[in-house]
């Protein structure tokens, strides 16, 4: 005898549910979603990118946050890198301004090694940028890198990296 495949798959979510049942949010997860989602919303607002991530690390205590972000524009690197440090700035300052998450944060306040901020480039009318174009930039654990396309190798390659400190450097200046 057959089974219909929508049985199958119905079953299927009937026993992971009763398996695994509905995982509930801490409250330090919902207050580092609540200041991600902010901070996401008024960068979505200020500059024009689409949130499109956010995460961390917080097992016991929170240790990293993470936004990811899509940008609808070809960049060279003195945009992306702009763009980055205006978003890890933003962040750290809704960070570091909650009294109501420090009890909870790893170290405080936080800096640039306690976020990861990713911004990914694409055309206008959301297609992939052409080879050698940023596709992305990453700020992630004090350095940043910039990662395009090349034509003769696979994957993401290396086009420009720096530390977080050298990067705030030359966008305030």
């Amino acid at each position: 005898m057959k089974f219909p495949f929508s049985i199958i798959i119905v079953a299927s979510f009937i026993i992971v549910s009763i398996v695994y049942p509905a995982y509930t949010l801490s409250k330090d997860e919902k207050i580092a979603n609540k200041i991600t989602l902010q901070t996401a919303k008024k960068i979505s607002t200020e500059k024009g990118l689409i949130p499109m991530g956010i995460g961390g690390q917080m097992m016991d205590e929170i240790k990293m946050l993470m936004l990811g972000f899509d940008c609808r524009k070809i960049v060279d690197i003195e945009t992306a890198r702009g763009l980055l440090v205006y978003c890890v700035e933003e962040f750290l300052t809704a960070i570091n301004a909650s009294e109501e998450i420090r009890p909870y944060l790893y170290s405080y306040p936080f800096t640039d090694q306690n976020v990861q901020l990713e911004i990914f480039f694409r055309n206008p009318d959301a297609s992939n940028v052409s080879i050698g174009n940023i596709v992305v930039a990453v700020a992630k654990c004090g350095r940043i890198c910039y990662e395009v396309y090349e034509s003769n190798r696979p994957g993401l390659q290396t086009l420009y990296q720096e530390t977080y400190e050298e990067a705030f450097q030359k966008v305030k200046r």
